[in-house]
């Protein structure tokens, strides 16, 4: 059975227009749905209305806060190994692991030793040349005889 290896690449990671629209249209629906429940049926309580409304924004600024720092950088596979560059701090080599695939953007997360785990959401509108290899990489198994492989920037 022949084995076919993801060639190696590199992935640029920039900033998602495609979550920050997410998160405001459901922001907006949300302060809708709060504005809605307080017209037609929401209990005489202030403290309650008050109370949702707090929820509601502490949750659009959890999400706005959670998709402005999503790391940006190069992620990179040479065959054997994931490698994340973020400007400005040392390498990151890691596990990735698979959370979510929309076939058009993944949500993935790199671990790596010591470091933490670092969440990366990667649309194919970021770097479409290169996505399908990308996806390859994402799901195949590293080689055991990769040494240090050319990584060729198609950006």
């Amino acid at each position: 059975m022949p084995s076919y290896n993801a060639p190696a690449l590199r992935f640029h990671i920039g900033p998602s227009r495609f979550l920050r629209r997410g998160v405001m249209v459901m922001a907006v629906a949300g302060g809708l749905a709060l504005l809605g429940w307080s017209w037609e049926g929401a209990p005489p309580s202030h403290t309650m209305w008050v109370g949702a409304a707090l929820l509601w924004l502490a949750c659009t600024g959890v999400a706005l806060h959670f998709v402005r720092h999503l790391p940006q950088g190069i992620l990179a596979w040479d065959g054997a190994a994931w490698s994340f560059e973020i400007p400005g701090q040392p390498l990151l080599v890691g596990q990735l692991r698979v959370h979510m695939d929309a076939q058009t953007h993944l949500l993935l997360s790199l671990r790596g030793e010591g470091r933490g785990v670092h969440w990366l959401w990667l649309e194919r509108s970021m770097h479409g040349a290169c996505w399908m290899d990308l996806r390859r990489a994402v799901y195949s198994r590293p080689r055991l005889d990769a040494g240090p492989a050319h990584l060729t920037d198609t950006s």
